[in-house]
Order: C-alpha cells, then sequence, then structure tokens
C-alpha cells in the first residue's frame, strides 16, 4: 500500500510531530495552570562540623528577606561532623540557614543541592553570614563560623541555572507521563477494550464496585490508612528522597521499586504520605478495572460463552485481595501483581510474547518468586504442540514411578529436616504478633504435610507422559524467557547493595512454622482470602481431563506453586497466582450448577466487608490483641494471623463448601444405582 501511497509515510510522520508538539504545550499549560514550576522539591545538604549540639533550620523564599516559620525545616545537629539534609522547593530561591540555636562555633565542609540524583556544590564563597555570626577562612575550601546564641542566620541564593534546569525537568515529566498515558490508554482501549464491548463494560463496572466498596471500607484504620508495611514503604521512599541517598533496606527498597508512580510524585513533588495513598487508591482502582478487563476479554479469546467469561471475571473481582484490599489497604505491590498477571494471560492468549517477556523483566521488583508467572507463561506458549521443540517428549511408566520415589523421597527428606529444628517453644511465637501452634496438633500437621508433598510428587511425574505439560514446551521462547528474567534480577541485585541491611525473611522457615501451627491451616487460609475457587482448582487439577492450549501454562504454574500452597499459610505472599486459579477453572467444564455454587459462596464470604472498618477502627484504638475478634475481621484471613476459633470456623466453612461441591455427583451415582 505505501507503493500505491507514497505520502502515506510522510502523512503519518506529520501526524506524530502534530501530536508529540499538542502534548508538549498541554504540558506547559497544565503545568502552569496546576502551578506545578517551582513547586519541584529538591534537598540542601550541609556537610559541617559543629562545637555543640543543638537545633539547625533552613528556611526558604522566592522572595529575599522574606522568610516565616512556614517555610522551613529543622533538624536537630551533633556535636561532630555530620551532614544534615532540608527539603526545599525548586522556586525558593533565596534561603536563610540558622546553624545552631546554642553558642558553638561551626566549620561547614560542602553545601549540596541534589534532585534527582544529580548534585551541584554550592560556593561556600557565596555565603552571607548575619552580623552575630563572625566568618573565618579555616582554609581553602573549608568556612568556619563563630556565633553566640542571638539568632544566627547565614545567608545564600541558588544558582538560577539549577532553577532552570528543574523547571525544564518538570516539563519533561509532565510531558512523558501525559504522552505515554495517551498512547497506552489509546493502545489499550484500541486493542483490549473498545474492540471488545463486554471487556470494555467488565472494566467500568470493576471500577465503580470498588468505589462503592470503598466507600464502605475506606482506608485501613493503621497509620493513617498506610498500614504496617506501607508505612515502612512511604518512609523509606521519603528518606530516600529526602537525603538522596537509597536507604540501607535493599529488600523493601526493592519492593518500592514497583510502586513507580509513587517514586516519580514523591521526588518531584514531594506529595504528603496522605497524598501519597489517595493517588495509590486510584490507581489501584483503575489499575485493577484494567485487569479485569484484561481477564474478561482473555476468556473471550479462549473461546468460552460470554456469560461464562462474565461469571468467572466476577469471581475474581468478588475475591478478597481484588474486592477489598485494593482499596483499604493501597499501599501494597500485591495489587500491581494481579494487575501484571491479568495482562500477562492475555498477552499468552494474544501471543504478544514480548510483552510477557517485558513482565518478566519487571517481575523481581514486583514481588519475590513472582517472576515464575511469566517465565512458565512464555516457556509454554500458546500453540499447536506439534510447533514445540519438546512435542514428543514422553517417559515409560516405570521412569514415571521412579521419578515419583524420588521427588517424594527428596521433598518428604528436605521437609522432615527442617521440622525436626523447630521445637515447640519456637511455635509458640511468645512475644511475637503470630498465633500460637496448637501443639497437641503437631503431629497430624506433619503427617498431613508428608502426604501433601507425596500427592504433589505424584502430580508432578505424571506431567512426564505423553502430552504432559513438558511436551508443550518450546526451547526458542524459553530462552527469551530466561534471558528476561536475568537481566531482572541483575538489575535488581547489581543496582542495590545486598551485603548490609534488611535482605528478607526466613521464607522457608517461616512457611514450615506455618505449617505446623495447626492441621490444614494452610488450606483454610487459602480458602478464606483466594475464596472457594481455590478449592475447586485443586480439584480440577488433579481431575483427568486433557488441558487445552491455553491452559497447559496455567496448570504447570499451579503445580510448581503447589508445595507453598501445602506449607505456608501467609496466602498473600504469592497473591500472583490469584487470577489463574479463575482463569483454569473457566476453561474446565464446570457444570452450571457448581459455577452458581461457587458465584454464592463468594458473595456470602465477602460480606464481614460491611463491617471491616468499624471493627478494624475500635480494635486498633482499643489496643485489642489481635486474636480478638475485631481483629480476626482483617487478620482471619492470613494464616499466621488467624486465630484458632477463626481457622476452626474456617475449616468448617471448607469442608461444607467440599460437600456441596461432590453433592451433586453424590446424587447423580445414586440416581443411576437406583435405575
Amino acid at each position: 500500500m505505501s507503493d500505491l501511497n507514497p505520502t502515506a509515510k510522510p502523512f503519518r510522520r506529520r501526524h506524530i510531530l502534530v501530536f508529540l508538539l499538542l502534548t508538549l504545550i498541554a504540558s506547559i499549560a497544565i503545568g502552569k495552570l496546576a502551578g506545578v514550576f517551582g513547586r519541584m522539591q529538591h534537598s540542601v545538604c550541609v556537610t559541617a562540623v559543629s562545637s555543640d549540639s543543638g537545633i539547625t533550620q533552613l528556611f526558604y523564599s522566592d522572595r529575599a528577606a522574606e522568610f516565616s516559620e512556614e517555610n522551613s525545616q529543622s533538624a536537630i545537629i551533633h556535636a561532630g561532623q555530620q551532614k544534615v539534609c532540608f527539603t526545599t522547593g525548586t522556586g525558593a530561591k533565596f534561603l536563610r540557614w540558622d546553624p545552631n540555636n546554642n553558642p558553638a562555633t561551626m566549620v561547614v565542609k560542602r553545601i549540596t543541592i541534589n534532585f534527582w540524583g544529580l548534585k551541584q556544590k554550592l560556593d561556600l564563597q557565596q555565603l552571607e553570614p548575619s552580623l552575630s555570626v563572625s566568618k573565618t577562612p579555616d582554609s581553602e575550601s573549608d568556612t568556619a563560623y563563630a556565633f553566640n546564641d542571638n539568632d544566627p542566620q547565614i545567608y545564600f541564593t541558588l544558582p538560577s541555572t539549577f532553577s532552570h534546569i528543574e523547571n525544564l525537568a518538570c516539563v519533561l515529566i509532565l510531558w512523558l507521563s501525559l504522552t505515554t498515558t495517551a498512547v497506552f490508554t489509546g493502545h489499550v482501549f484500541k486493542e483490549a477494550l473498545l474492540r471488545k464491548k463486554p471487556a470494555y463494560l467488565m472494566g467500568v463496572f470493576t471500577v465503580i464496585a470498588l468505589i462503592l466498596v470503598y466507600q464502605i471500607t475506606g482506608k485501613i484504620a493503621v497509620n493513617d490508612g498506610a498500614g504496617w508495611d506501607g508505612q515502612t514503604y512511604l518512609g523509606l521512599l521519603v528518606q530516600w528522597k529526602n537525603t538522596g541517598v537509597v536507604p540501607n533496606d535493599p529488600y523493601r527498597i526493592s519492593r518500592i521499586i514497583g510502586f513507580l508512580p509513587l517514586v516519580l510524585a514523591e521526588f518531584s513533588f514531594g506529595l504528603s504520605i496522605s497524598k501519597l495513598i489517595v493517588m495509590q487508591t486510584v490507581l489501584n482502582i483503575v489499575g485493577i478495572g484494567i485487569g479485569v478487563g484484561f481477564f474478561m476479554d482473555y476468556l473471550l479469546k479462549c473461546g468460552l460463552p460470554l456469560k461464562r467469561a462474565f461469571q468467572y471475571s466476577v469471581l475474581l473481582l468478588a475475591s478478597w485481595p481484588v474486592l477489598v484490599m485494593s482499596t483499604y489497604y493501597p499501599i501494597l505491590s500485591d495489587h500491581l501483581a494481579i494487575i501484571l498477571t491479568c495482562v500477562g494471560l492475555w498477552c499468552h492468549v494474544e501471543k504478544r510474547f514480548l510483552g510477557l517477556a517485558a513482565i518478566c523483566a519487571i517481575s523481581p521488583f514486583i514481588m519475590p518468586g513472582y517472576f515464575l508467572v511469566p517465565f512458565i507463561l512464555l516457556c509454554l506458549p500458546n500453540q499447536p504442540q506439534a510447533l514445540t521443540a519438546f512435542s514428543r517428549f514422553s517417559l515409560s511408566t516405570k521412569w514415571r514411578i521412579a521419578t515419583f520415589v524420588a521427588l517424594s523421597i527428596a521433598m518428604i527428606l528436605y521437609v522432615v529436616t527442617w521440622m525436626l529444628k523447630i521445637d515447640d517453644d519456637t511455635l509458640l511465637h511468645k512475644g511475637l504478633y503470630l498465633t500460637p501452634a496448637w501443639l497437641d496438633l503437631r503431629l497430624v500437621s506433619s503427617v498431613l504435610v508428608v502426604a501433601a508433598l507425596v500427592v504433589i510428587a505424584w502430580a508432578w511425574s505424571s506431567q512426564l507422559k505423553n502430552n504432559g505439560i513438558f511436551a508443550h514446551f518450546s526451547m526458542k521462547w524459553s530462552l527469551l524467557a530466561v534471558g528476561a528474567v536475568a537481566v531482572g534480577h541483575a538489575a535488581l541485585y547489581i543496582g542495590l547493595d545486598w551485603n548490609s541491611g534488611f535482605r528478607g525473611p526466613p521464607l522457608i522457615e517461616n512457611m514450615l512454622y506455618q505449617a505446623l501451627n495447626a492441621p490444614l491451616k494452610p488450606l483454610a487460609a487459602h480458602f478464606v482470602f483466594f475464596g472457594p475457587v481455590f478449592v475447586a482448582t485443586l480439584f480440577l487439577l488433579f481431575k483427568a481431563q486433557q488441558p487445552t492450549n491455553t491452559t497447559y501454562a496455567i496448570k504447570a504454574i499451579l503445580l510448581a506453586f503447589m508445595p507453598i500452597f501445602a506449607i505456608g499459610s501467609e496466602s498473600r505472599q504469592w497473591i500472583s497466582v490469584l487470577p489463574l486459579f479463575f482463569a483454569f477453572a473457566a476453561q474446565s467444564n464446570i457444570s452450571d450448577v457448581r459455577t452458581r455454587l461457587l458465584l454464592w459462596f463468594s458473595a456470602l464470604m465477602a460480606l464481614p466487608l460491611f463491617w471491616l472498618a468499624n471493627s478494624v477502627a475500635d480494635a486498633s484504638s482499643s489496643g485489642l490483641p489481635m486474636s480478638d475478634l475485631k481483629w480476626q475481621l482483617y487478620f482471619g484471613r492470613q494464616g499466621p494471623w488467624m486465630s484458632q476459633p477463626v481457622y476452626l470456623s474456617s475449616l468448617a466453612i471448607m469442608f461444607v463448601f467440599v460437600t456441596l461441591w461432590f453433592w451433586p455427583t453424590v446424587k447423580s451415582d445414586k440416581k443411576a444405582l437406583a435405575q
């Protein structure tokens, strides 16, 4: 077509140039209307040696000699050499520094302006001390001051070129944000939503549902809506921005990078923690809406009828992590993991392998272990079996049995060795905010864990037969997956200092504590957090039914995570697999009766959201223990903090669901026998 129409490409280029020019003009206009120019923030860091401790304060203003307490920051200064950083607005060109409120001498070594990692030294000879400060040159590069307690003041002015650079950076941020948002939104609406009206409507329905739920639950009444982990993450982010130095906490900093919009907003505009929480809540609502829209479009592209695709999209929406946690506890990377998994499923069915590779590359910054989800989706592409390199892979029955025995022995020895190291006193979790173990049933818990591992070993070895999961393995796309994951992990481990600071909790040890806490507690915890689809999918995984090209990869991922499901009960740590349960169940030919059972049970299990806000607020303000029923409306869905009464209730509800799940089969068998 380009040969027939030689003006097509220039015409397209003109459109792109016009689009970029319009977005640039719009960015400048938005910046002026919103008044963001001069409101970006940077830090001014002073390195000095003080003879005495006290309080140091920095005032900033856009006009000379007009300083107020409102536009100032103070910090404690100690005797000796130290570095003190203050945050100021980029529009504040004039600064007044009160070095110490006590009589002292101070040698100023260096003053730097830090902006997005860029540092500029200030010429110390430009410092203008007030009359109460005597200035004595100490060396060519240092400046010494002596002062009494009569309000010592030192004035200096920021270079105008630095302010211009910051304003230019502000324009570029707005321009890139506006351009990226316009392109991404246009692509999403064009490719996945507007061309698929049901998926678009499902996304809108999800956004409305989340807004309504937020009106009921609000934010968690802990640390003003930030929660426990969220408060830590936001505190580290603010510290990083104010000091210009990456905090010595590599594990949590790696998770903070998953909140990239918050990082950019904080470094650009210095938003308060409350505004960051609001921003993340809005992003979660929109993101979950897009994710569920992609999920429904995925089901439709897999060939499901519209009604069934809608039912299982609603089931995903009705799950506690999606419906409640995304707005009630917004500062968690769980929500981004769910969204990316939905997008990854859509990329899998659409054969967008580069999209899956991109998710592989960023996955190490989202959650530990999350990379397995896009990695396996890419290794087992949605392609006919004949196109894969291992299409004829199969082991004989004898070798499968040998593999099963070897896997069973290896896993049992590994787990039992760990279990024997754990004494009863450790399982009581004295002094910790964890539920004590049911020690009388420790042996029962251990036997059930071993039995679960044997079943898992059988499930794994059964995939080595003809047309198993490995028969759909693609060498070509596996190499891309390995490369993408390697790049992501290399960036993670090279970009952060893992030799010191908090490097993460002891995962294996913690999971075994959870496994020995009470019999079947991991299953009960997953049931109440993931929803009834979790248990239903476990039954479907072991059902003698041939998977389709779109479900081989899902089955492989769920089987890979199976040991974690059997041992660990802190289900939100692997929340990334949540959409896979609904995707697999939707494509497993479940009867309409059982689908309605899933819908009814999901609705009933979501009802506590109506009492969640008041109960947690009362529990927090009253200082109640976490075993109290008011706290358990939140903690009762997370195994390590699930009290024994809630555990027993959850187990009973799960058994009721299992009974109702198999009741149609039992009823039909009785009818067949009677005939």
